[in-house]
């Protein structure tokens, strides 16, 4: 892990000195180097699928899936420093693992609001089956304090066709869009990514729409979407691809997710696909992709998290870098023009830890 170089500092500090009227336009580029901070920050301990988003108190708002004895449940964390550190919040729901499958939150800021939407996945389970696949949306008026349920977004009475992995985010006209996971056959070998949409800021939900894997039979899954500039109609998802794995898979869209593109691009493949849960943000004007894989163990009993970026709306990518090892479940969440945060759950003691990633 490099250190920061003393010449970028020394420049940095000229350039405050000299043009102090260059701070007042943001310096918005395209950078490829990637650098980690040799820091692991924790968020939360014994859990899972941890994510974040900005609040519109200024402050990051984490959540993630808690085991706490016979208990599951969706625990919450704050960060007033940028998630150099976090403090335990609350929680959100609690269920008795025994009988529910309670996870994959995701975390979404109304604009122009103080109302925040979480979309969860709350599964009945009958010994090792899920017998009745739930997905929720409940919301919170106080900066994450307190919470109570919105939604139901979808629902499927049918074992082995689950839904999973909600995520949010809002489109050019002030709707809502949630995209989803949606096993079609129940040994688990088809799945494809949904899109449903609200009007009403998260009441109801309508018009679910498939924008991957209708034409073929593939495990489409763990969608993350982002948009390629601020304001842009232009749209990419990222997503695994398994069954056989294909690594971490494309799909475009021009018109602010109305339509999407069938052709594939790939965003990474190692020699032995072993990719999985991939997010993507955009980082300046560069897209950052997170994901798992388990190519530097053949074993396949490791996973870490890396991250490849590109510089030319993914079509291309490149500089992939180490971000955690022993890592699976990667969240990513923007900290400024040059830095996110990614998060996952360490694998040998179910931490979840965060890392600060800085372009360069």
């Amino acid at each position: 892990m490099a250190p920061i170089r003393i010449s970028f500092a020394v420049f940095s500090l000229f350039s405050a000195i000299v043009c102090p009227f260059v701070a007042a336009a943001p310096n918005v580029a395209k950078r490829s180097g990637v650098q980690v901070d040799s820091n692991v920050i924790l968020m939360g301990t014994n859990g899972t699928y941890p994510r974040a988003t900005y609040i519109n108190n200024g402050t990051l708002l984490g959540c993630y899936t808690a085991n706490r004895g016979t208990q599951i449940a969706i625990n919450t964390v704050v960060s007033t420093d940028k998630g150099s550190t976090w403090s335990e919040l609350g929680s959100v729901a609690n269920e008795d693992e025994a009988s529910h499958g309670l996870n994959n939150c995701y975390l979404h800021q109304l604009p122009d609001s103080d109302r925040i939407l979480m979309a969860f996945r709350n599964h009945d389970r009958v010994g090792t089956h899920y017998v009745k696949h739930i997905m929720l949306v409940y919301y919170s008026d106080d900066n994450g304090k307190t919470w109570e349920y919105l939604s139901t977004v979808a629902t499927t009475d049918t074992t082995g066709n689950g839904i999973w992995e909600p995520f949010i985010m809002d489109t050019l006209d002030g709707d809502l869009m949630l995209f989803f996971s949606r096993e079609k056959v129940t040994d688990g070998t088809d799945q494809d990514s949904s899109l449903i949409r609200s009007n009403d800021a998260g009441k109801t939900w309508q018009n679910e729409t498939t924008i991957s894997g209708a034409d073929i039979k593939k495990r489409d899954g763990m969608l993350g979407v982002a948009r390629l500039a601020p304001g842009s109609e232009n749209l990419i998802a990222v997503f695994e691809s398994l069954m056989p794995n294909t690594g971490i898979t494309s799909i475009t869209s021009s018109d602010d997710g109305k339509t999407w593109n069938p052709e594939r691009g790939t965003v990474y493949e190692s020699s032995k696909p072993s990719e999985a849960a991939p997010q993507v943000v955009l980082v300046g004007e560069t897209l950052v992709t997170s994901f798992a894989t388990y190519e530097d163990d053949p074993s396949g009993a490791q996973a870490n998290v890396k991250v490849v970026t590109s510089t030319d709306g993914g079509v291309n990518w490149g500089q992939k870098t180490l971000v955690q090892e022993d890592c699976f479940w990667a969240g990513s969440v923007v900290i400024d023009d040059s830095s996110l945060l990614v998060m996952c759950q360490h694998q040998s003691n179910s931490d979840v830890v965060a890392r600060r990633v800085t372009l360069t």
